[in-house]
This record gives structure tokens, sequence and C-alpha cells, in this order.
């Protein structure tokens, strides 16, 4: 993301619209994005004191560099600066505000820019492949809130995106959404590790948390694998989220490791190629935290990266970073000042990962989306063991049966009407669920719903031939009708 001029007065909590690619790059060497936003968010006074109270540690020593870096920063800003930084920071900023006029005078502008620089080879291919995906205002808005409604930074930017989307997903991608049915095993193999995790809770300012572990990445993956699941994770998931896009979000970079050794960072092209995708995605980080556990090695390396990465960054970025140092309980201790609750948290406070919490999201936003487990692995060739038993239905379709597929067939056939009206009953309630209740919840719904309504849940299998899906694959579609229906009322106010 492109961090807005100071100079652009806009009450923005994410003044960093700061290149995501820097966190990317330290996605995999988070500690390298997020060493760059560390050094953000500290004033002088900040550092000072956090100098004083590490005296007796080697922190001071170890990060030297990096915290006077990120003081001369913070002494280049204006008071008023300053405290918009700082504000943000403690979660106690205003969101982007907007209105009507502001909004269509924006879009107006944005248009302008881009018919003027219609020559671009890869605009010119979106929109031949699809003009209405590229021309759509919501894609342009998203655009235009990322980068503070500076029209020019916008339209640069969603050429660049454009440019990245056509080398990563192929250029008969670059007009069209990818789903998540596109992501291979490797991916959703990534996603799950925990490397990037959306915390349930929301920080003080109700903005998004997002966790990231340079620890959790799998040592055989590729740019081009981590690339795609950044993809999924910040433009599928989180960008599309209206409070995202008005406040921007939290990222908590999060070293894990153990004893006294030195995290490993991915080599340069690696670290170089992701920071370019990242910087074309239309989000603002508000708040940059930087949780380094106080390991001399492993605090020398991240000093070393911060000094390469931090000059990167734009100003907006780098003076919205916070370090913190210590064990698990002291940083997550120091993390709830920051109005950054920890009851969520995927790590506990002696640093021992919560697979309670870990992988809801993902498995949230998968099965949300239609993709289950028990299809990759059926992908993959290791089909149900009940996949071999499927014969086709006798007696045709009934009335109460559930349709899986698409097409108004489905959409209206009247057991698929009635089942959504079983879900509008029961969101409610599964909304008040902790994450880790919710899967249990929708097994004994399906089990009320095949035992005492009789409901058939039928996929067809070829040649119009429909036939009875298994447990286990019911499960996960009534899983998946509910979410979606449990978002759809979130839109529409009904909840």
């Amino acid at each position: 993301m492109i961090s807005p001029p100071p100079q652009k007065e806009m009450s923005k909590q994410g003044q960093s619209c700061f290149p995501f690619l820097d966190f990317c790059d330290s996605s995999q060497a988070i500690n390298g994005s997020g060493i760059r936003h560390t050094q953000q968010p500290e004033t002088s006074v900040i550092h000072a004191g956090n100098r004083q109270e590490r005296q007796q540690n080697h922190e001071g020593n170890e990060m030297k560099e990096t915290e006077e870096l990120l003081a001369a920063e913070m002494n280049k800003l204006s008071a008023q600066e300053r405290a918009k930084a700082l504000d943000d920071l403690h979660c106690v900023g205003e969101g982007l505000q907007e209105t009507p006029e502001m909004i269509q005078q924006s879009l107006a502008e944005f248009d302008h820019l881009v018919q003027t620089s219609s020559t671009n080879r890869i605009y010119s291919v979106a929109v031949k492949q699809n003009r209405a995906y590229v021309e759509d205002f919501e894609f342009r808005l998203k655009f235009l809130r990322a980068n503070l409604h500076d029209a020019r930074q916008s339209v640069n930017q969603m050429m660049s995106f454009l440019q990245q989307k056509a080398l990563y997903f192929g250029e008969d991608k670059v007009a069209n959404d990818i789903r998540p049915g596109e992501l291979s095993g490797e991916e959703i193999g990534l996603m799950s590790s925990g490397f990037f995790q959306i915390q349930e809770g929301r920080d003080r300012s109700g903005r998004v948390i997002v966790y990231n572990s340079v620890n959790r990445i799998p040592g055989h993956c590729t740019v081009e694998t981590m690339i795609r699941v950044i993809y999924h994770v910040f433009y599928n998931m989180l960008i599309s989220k209206p409070e995202v896009q008005s406040k921007g979000i939290i990222l908590v970079y999060y070293d894990e490791s153990k004893g006294w050794g030195s995290p490993i960072f991915p080599d340069l092209n690696f670290q170089m190629k992701t920071n370019k995708f990242g910087n074309t995605l239309p989000i603002c980080i508000s708040s940059f935290h930087i949780c380094l556990r106080s390991s001399p090695g492993s605090l020398a390396l991240h000093n070393r990266m911060l000094q390469l990465l931090l000059k990167a960054l734009p100003q907006g970025a780098r003076t919205r970073a916070r370090l913190h140092y210590g064990s698990d309980l002291e940083r997550q201790y120091q993390l709830r000042g920051y109005g950054i609750p920890v009851e969520n948290f995927p790590v506990d406070k002696s640093g021992n990962i919560r697979p309670e919490v870990q992988n809801a999201w993902c498995q949230e936003y998968l099965l949300e989306n239609g993709t289950f487990a028990i299809e990759q692995q059926q992908e993959a060739g290791q089909d149900d063991d009940n996949a071999a038993d499927r014969t086709p239905i006798q007696g045709g379709i009934w009335e109460t049966d559930v349709l899986l597929g698409r097409g108004r067939l489905v959409q209206y056939h009247l057991g698929n009407i009635q089942f959504r009206e079983v879900l509008d009953e029961e969101v409610s309630r599964f909304e008040k669920l902790a994450r880790n209740q919710r899967r249990p919840a929708c097994v004994d719904l399906t089990n009320k719903l095949i035992a005492n309504n009789g409901t058939r849940f039928l996929k067809e299998n070829g040649n119009d031939v429909w036939v009875e899906c298994g447990f286990e694959e019911v499960m996960n579609k009534v899983s998946q009708f509910f979410r979606t229906r449990r978002r759809k009322m979130k839109d529409e106010g009904k909840l």
C-alpha cells in the first residue's frame, strides 16, 4: 500500500497506507516487516523512556540502531502529526471520515485519470476481459480509501495491482475474482499453518487484528504460494470488510521462537517480490506491533534486517510501529496497554500454541466459501470412506431435500427455501457462540435435520443423477450455508 502524503488532511486512522508489502516481506521475513513498522510509531520521548527501562537488559544495545532510527523519524513530524500517529497507535484515532460529495468527486477524478492512462496495456486487457470489474465503483473505492482519496496514487496502485495479479494468477484472471476453490493443497496448508491469523476480537477502536508469525512458514514455501495466500487473506478476507477500508487493521508480528535461537529469514529475492506485491494491496496498517523475544542472536538479526527494511517504508508507516521485547507474558501484557485484547490470542502467556484458536478463521473462510477439507482430500485422491457406496437416490427428489450446487433449480427448490428459513431462526443463537463451539453446533443441527425432519442433502453426480451425501460432507455444507446466511444477514443489518 502507498502511504498517503502527510500533508493530506484527512482523519484516517491508517495514515500509514503501509505497503502491505513490508508486512508481506516480513511475512516470510515478517520479522523484517515487523521490524520496519516497529520503528514507525515511537516518539523520541517513548524511545528514551524505553531505553532507560531496558538498561539492565540486552535489548537496548541489540536494537540500538533500530530504536534510534524510529526516534529520528518521529522527530521529523510536526506536533500535530506526531499526536495523530500516537492516537492511531493507542486506539484513539478516528477512522476515515467521508461524505457523499467527497466520494463522488474522488471517483470522478479517478475515472478521469484512468481514461488519460488508457494506453496502459494491462488495463486494456482487463477492460476487454471484464469492463464491469475494473469500472465498479466499489472496486475503485477500495484504492481511494487506502490512499486517503488521493486519486493519482489510487490509480497508480490499481494499475500495479492488476499487473501483479496477472503475473501471479494469469492474465485470464486479471479482471475476475480469485475464489477460495482455486486454492491448491499447498496454499491451504500455508493458510492453515498459523502464519497469518485473524483474531476474533477487535482492538479498542473496533479494528481488525491480524497476527503473523514467521516461525510458522513451511521451509519449502515458494514465493508464488506466499503471494497467493497473501491475496486471499488480505484482499478477499480483509479488504472486503467495510470497517477495514475505513479503519485499517492492526498488525501484530509475533516471534514464537523458543530459547536463544535466531529466526530464519527468506532470501532477498523472496522479500522483494512479496514486498512488491504487498504494496499494491489497498489496505492501511493503522498500527504495527513487533513483538520480539529477548534473545541476543534473534534481536541482533532483527536489528540488521530493520536497517534494510525501514528505509523502504513511507514515513506514515514508519511512525506507526512499536517494538515490544520480553517473554510471552511480558509482550502480551504490553499489547494490552495498546488496546489489543489477548483473550483470543493464538499463543497463551506461556508461549504454547492454542489449537482451538489458531485455525478458526481459516476454517470459517473455507467453509463459508465452499472449500472444504473433504473436497481437498478428494482432489488428492483421498475420497471419504463412503464415496464408493453412494448410489443414485430412489423415488426422485423430494420437497424436503436440500440440493447442493448452483442455479435456479437449487436456489428456488422448496427444501432449500425451508432450509434457509431454519438458518435464519438459528443465526442469533449461533452468533453468541464462541468460535470453538460453532462446529459442534453445526454437527448438532445436522443431526437434528436428518433425524427429526428426514432432510436429505443431495448433489448431482453427473448425467443428471442425484446422490445422497455422507454425514461429514453434509455437516460441512451446513456450516457453509449457515455462515453464508449469517454474513448476508449482517450485511442487511439484521444482526
